[in-house]
């Protein structure tokens, strides 16, 4: 299988679903799941409405 995409973490990864997002890095080395049409200049990815993603909680195992 073929693919085209690539992945550039920092500039922002896209992510096809029913509601766009993008994954940035701030300068700190955290991940923050944005909605696609965030400003990633401004550096305030929280008062943006974008998460962080050490605040979200994942179940272990398998």
């Amino acid at each position: 299988m073929e693919t085209k995409a690539k992945s550039n973490i920092g500039s922002g990864i896209s992510k096809s679903s029913s509601r766009p997002i993008k994954v940035y890095v701030d300068q700190e080395g955290e991940y923050w799941l944005c909605d696609a049409q965030v400003d990633p200049t401004s550096g305030d990815f929280q008062s943006q409405g974008c998460v962080a993603h050490s605040d979200i909680h994942m179940a272990e195992g398998g």
